[in-house]
């Protein structure tokens, strides 16, 4: 026979569990559990790449490249760029020279020749330089020494030029350049004090299909170390001239 405290825990016990006898007893309500609400995931914070700078290893200076100056001694051709504002017999392309002894040969390419041309013009006042093609020549390759050549007004330091020059001496007259010109090349020598002198008689050949005028000359004492300057001249007035150069000074 229980005790009466054990009967009452046992009292106890049943109605918590399941009620004693028939009825149920209802078991309380559960109370849900509280989950805090998370907090909210953020994207990862992204770590900017480092821009790289390269690194100066050197600085680099750029020259440009400097046309060459012409060779202006025997024995070599020098250029010149072609000039469509001058007549072709006037437009020096190019000039190649040698020497042999005191011989010097020079072969101007021209743009173009004409079959003819016309000399000793009605324009131009008796005397007056018309037209030439000549090499001026500082024998010693000092500019101190010798004199300017008055055809050209270029250049200082010259003791002869062999040339082809007319100057206006008779009536107007048409013909090819050899023709006209085989009495009129000369090698000319230049004085300090400005005067000049015939000092032998020179030679020209014309290939008008090459479009090359060549000229020679003694020139007594010229060497490999003479300067030459070359020089095609035209005067279509008195007043007017046209020229082309090469190694001017």
């Amino acid at each position: 026979m229980l005790s009466k405290r054990s009967a009452i825990s046992f009292l106890i016990v049943c109605l918590v569990i399941s009620g004693c006898g028939g009825g149920q007893t209802t078991l309380p309500t559960a109370v849900p559990s509280y989950t805090p609400p998370s907090s909210p995931t953020l994207p990862p914070t992204s770590t900017p790449e480092a821009t790289s700078t390269p690194e100066v290893i050197g600085t680099a200076t750029i020259t440009p490249t400097a046309t060459p100056l012409p060779i202006c001694h025997p024995g070599e051709t020098v250029e010149s760029a072609a000039n469509g504002s001058l007549p072709g017999y006037v437009d020096i392309l190019n000039v190649s020279t040698r020497i042999k002894g005191s011989n010097l040969t020079a072969v101007f390419s021209m743009s173009w020749l004409p079959d003819e041309i016309g000399i000793d013009r009605n324009i131009l006042g008796h005397g007056s330089a018309e037209i030439a093609w000549g090499v001026a020549i500082d024998m010693d390759n000092d500019p101190n020494t010798g004199a300017s050549i008055p055809l050209i007004d270029s250049g200082y330091g010259y003791e002869y030029a062999l040339q082809a020059v007319n100057y206006k001496q008779g009536k107007e007259q048409q013909g090819d350049i050899q023709s006209l010109f085989s009495d009129k090349t000369h090698v000319w020598e230049y004085f300090h004090d400005g005067s000049s002198d015939i000092n032998s008689a020179g030679k020209i050949t014309v290939d008008k299909d090459a479009a090359t005028l060549t000229i020679s000359g003694n020139i007594e004492g010229i060497s490999r170390e003479s300067y030459l300057h070359f020089y095609a001249v035209y005067f279509p007035t008195d007043t007017r001239q046209l020229t082309d150069e090469i190694c001017q000074r």
